[in-house]
C-alpha cells in the first residue's frame, strides 16, 4: 500500500497524457500514442489504474533493456504469463530487445501482435491479455494470456432432450463460438467480431454460413446491430429487444438458445446468430412462430413421433390459452351448449362460491403463476415440496372452505399444465390467457372469436428482419411445409427454406 507521500508525489506529477484521466478513463475518445520513455508508460498506466487492486506491474530486465509487463490479476493465467511471457524474457540475454523482436523470438508458444496506442493495451488488459513495455520503444507487445475461470460445458436446463447431444454454451464467447464451429467443419463458417457497449466492451461473434445466407438478411442484421448505442451489454436480450422488428409484442422475433447443435442446425438454413461474451443464450435471426413448437429432440427421433410430438405441442398451445375463457362464457352467457349434467354439476359445484366465475378463474390463475414463480426461485426439492403443497393442500383446501368451485379448480389446472409443453411461449401465453378470459368475461364467445381474431391479424402483421412471422402456414410449395406441422423424413428434405438461404439446394446428398 502506498503512503500518503507517495500518493502526494504521484498526484503532483504532471500527466503525460491529459485526456487520460482517472475519471475519464471509460470514456476515451481519442488514442494517445505511447511514449518511448519507459518511465512515462509506466506513470501513466499507475495513474490511470490507481484504484483497481488487480493491477500488476512487473518489472524486470531483458539482457540490459528495463521492461516491465502489466496485467489484471484474475483475467490472466498466471502461470502462462511467467513461463511464456517473463520468464523467456528475463533468459534472454541478445540485444537490441525491439517490440518485433519480443513478438516474434522470444514469446513464440502464445499470440503475440503489436500495439502503438494506449487505448489498444487497456483494451487487451481488459480482455485478459498482458502487455510488455520496453525501454525506448514506443511500442507494446501484447501477449495471449486469457486464462479467467469459465464454467464447463453442461446441458442447458431450459432446453433438455431426451436424445442427442447434451452439452450447452457456457459464459464464454471463444469456448461457443469454438462449439459450434466443431459442428460445422467448413471453409464457409465465417464469424465475425463486433463489440458492444461503450464501457463494458463485450465481444461477440455474428456467425453465419456466407454461401448459404442471403446478402440482403445479413446487411439488415448488421444495420441493426450497428444501431446499438449502450454503456454496458451483460446479456443477449440487452441486444434481443432493441433489434426486434416489432418490440412491443408479446411474441418473439428474435430466437434465443442454449444448444451449439441448434444455432449449427439454424446456420444451414440460413440463418444468422449471434454469440454473445458473458451469457449462455445466443441469438438467432430471423425466427418465426412455428419455431416455438419445434424442439431439437424433433429431429433426432423417428420423424413419426417427431410429428405427434409437434402436433400436441401446438393443440396444447390452443387448449392453455382458450379454455379458461370458454369455460368463463359458456357458464356465464351460454348456458343451453352445455349438456344438462354437465350443467347442473357445474351449478351444484359453485353453490356457496361468493365470486362470479370470471372473478374465480382469474384468482385461480394469479395463485397458479404464483406457485410457478416461486418453485423456479427456489432449490430443487423444496420446489418439488412447494408444487405438492400448492396444488393439493391448497386446492383442496379452497374448495372445502368454498371459496372456489372444484370445476374451476380442474379447469385452471389442465390449462396450467398444458402450458407447460411450450416453454418458449411461456410468457406469452400468460398474457394471451387473461386477454382471453376478459374477453369471454364481457362478451361470451364473440368476445373470444374476437380476441383470436386480433391475435391472428397481430401474428400476420409481425415480421422477423423481412421475413413473416408466419411464413410457411400460407404457402402452396409442398417442400415449404416438410417442417411446418410435421416433421418429414430427412430424405425428403432436399431444399432449404425458401424465405431463409440464398442456396436453396442441399450438398452432399
Amino acid at each position: 500500500m502506498k503512503s500518503k507521500k507517495q500518493n502526494d508525489l504521484v498526484s503532483a506529477e504532471p500527466h503525460p497524457f491529459p485526456e487520460f484521466s482517472v475519471a475519464d478513463t471509460g470514456a476515451l475518445t481519442e488514442d494517445a500514442p505511447l511514449a518511448s520513455a519507459l518511465d512515462v508508460n509506466m506513470r501513466m498506466l499507475k495513474r490511470v489504474f490507481q484504484d483497481d487492486g488487480t493491477f500488476i506491474c512487473r518489472e524486470f530486465f531483458s539482457g540490459p533493456v528495463r521492461c516491465f509487463a502489466v496485467y489484471f490479476d484474475g483475467l490472466v493465467n498466471n502461470t502462462v504469463v511467467y513461463e511464456s511471457v517473463i520468464r523467456p524474457m528475463i533468459e534472454y540475454i541478445e540485444s537490441p530487445c525491439t517490440p518485433q523482436r519480443i513478438a516474434r523470438e522470444i514469446i513464440i508458444n502464445i499470440e503475440t501482435k503489436i500495439v502503438n496506442t494506449a487505448k489498444e493495451c487497456f483494451d487487451a488488459m481488459l480482455a485478459g491479455d498482458s502487455v510488455v513495455f520496453a525501454d525506448g520503444y514506443g511500442q507494446a507487445v501484447v501477449a495471449s494470456t486469457k486464462g479467467f475461470p469459465v464454467r464447463t460445458p453442461e446441458e442447458p436446463a431450459a432446453e433438455k432432450a431426451l436424445l442427442g447431444p447434451r452439452e450447452g454454451f457456457t459464459e464464454s464467447v471463444l469456448m461457443n463460438v469454438a462449439m459450434v464451429h466443431r459442428k460445422l467443419k467448413t471453409v464457409d463458417f465465417c464469424a465475425e467480431t463486433m463489440t458492444f457497449g461503450t464501457r463494458s466492451g463485450t465481444k461477440a461473434f455474428l456467425c453465419y454460413l456466407k454461401s448459404v445466407v442471403r446478402p440482403e438478411l445479413l446487411s439488415e442484421v448488421k444495420r441493426r446491430l450497428s444501431n446499438i448505442d449502450m454503456d454496458g451489454i451483460l446479456d443477449s436480450n440487452y441486444i434481443s429487444e432493441q433489434i426486434s422488428d416489432c418490440r412491443n409484442s408479446i411474441f418473439r422475433t428474435v430466437g434465443m438458445t442454449e444448444r451449439p447443435d441448434v444455432v449449427a442446425a439454424g446456420l444451414l438454413e440460413g440463418r444468422v446468430a449471434l454469440i454473445v461474451d458473458g451469457t449462455p443464450v445466443a441469438l438467432e435471426m430471423p425466427y418465426i412462430f412455428m419455431e416455438t413448437f419445434q424442439t431439437a429432440e424433433d429431429y433426432y427421433q423417428n420423424f413419426w413421433f417427431a410429428s405427434i410430438g409437434r402436433l400436441l405441442r401446438i393443440l396444447c398451445f390452443i387448449l392453455t390459452v382458450s379454455v379458461p375463457g370458454i369455460f368463463v362464457s359458456l357458464v356465464s352467457y351460454h348456458q343451453e351448449l352445455l349438456p344438462t349434467d354437465l350443467a347442473l354439476s357445474i351449478a351444484s359445484a359453485r353453490e356457496g362460491v361468493p365470486f362470479p366465475i370470471a372473478v374465480e378463474c382469474f384468482l385461480m390463475i394469479t395463485v397458479f403463476e404464483i406457485l410457478r414463480e416461486a418453485s423456479q426461485r427456489l432449490p430443487g426439492n423444496i420446489a418439488q415440496a412447494l408444487s405438492i403443497v400448492g396444488a393439493i393442500v391448497i386446492g383442496d383446501a379452497a374448495v372445502s372452505a368454498r371459496f372456489i368451485g372444484s370445476t374451476t379448480l380442474i379447469v385452471v389446472a389442465f390449462a396450467g399444465i398444458t402450458g407447460l409443453i411450450s416453454p418458449r411461449l411461456e410468457n406469452s401465453v400468460i398474457v394471451l390467457r387473461l386477454y382471453l378470459l376478459i374477453a369471454g368475461s364481457l362478451l361470451g364467445l364473440y368476445g373470444i372469436l374476437f380476441a383470436l381474431l386480433s391475435v391472428f391479424f397481430h401474428l400476420m402483421s409481425i415480421t422477423s428482419f423481412g421475413v413473416p412471422y408466419l411464413a410457411y402456414w400460407f404457402v402452396p410449395r409442398g417442400q415449404d411445409q416438410k417442417d411446418v406441422l410435421i416433421r418429414a423424413p430427412w430424405w425428403t428434405m432436399r431444399t432449404r427454406p425458401s424465405f431463409f438461404a440464398k442456396d436453396r439446394i442441399r450438398k452432399g446428398e
